[in-house]
């Protein structure tokens, strides 16, 4: 099981820890679409987060650990539903 991931932003790079405990089926699956490029936009509206939209890209999971207050330094996914799938860093 992948433990750590690297996701590199321009020339910035970020090791970043999956948390099984707590995302099982969200870490199962990204680490299984590895290695993976999306295009990130900044989300104009928060200033501090930036967004990876995934359409209607089915990733085949359901919520887990949902929240509405994403914290610094969180990868928060949202498997769509009422928007689209979508990835917020």
């Amino acid at each position: 099981m992948k433990q750590f991931v690297t996701i590199v932003i321009g020339e910035e790079e970020f090791k970043a820890r999956f948390q099984y405990e707590q995302a099982p089926q969200t870490c199962a699956r990204f680490a299984s679409l590895l290695p993976w490029t999306q295009q990130l936009i900044h989300v104009r509206w928060s200033g501090e987060g930036c967004w990876i939209p995934l359409g209607n890209l089915d990733l085949n999971i359901g919520f887990e650990n949902a929240t509405s207050y994403p914290r610094p330094g969180e990868v928060i996914v949202y498997p769509g539903g009422i928007s689209e799938t979508e990835v917020l860093i």
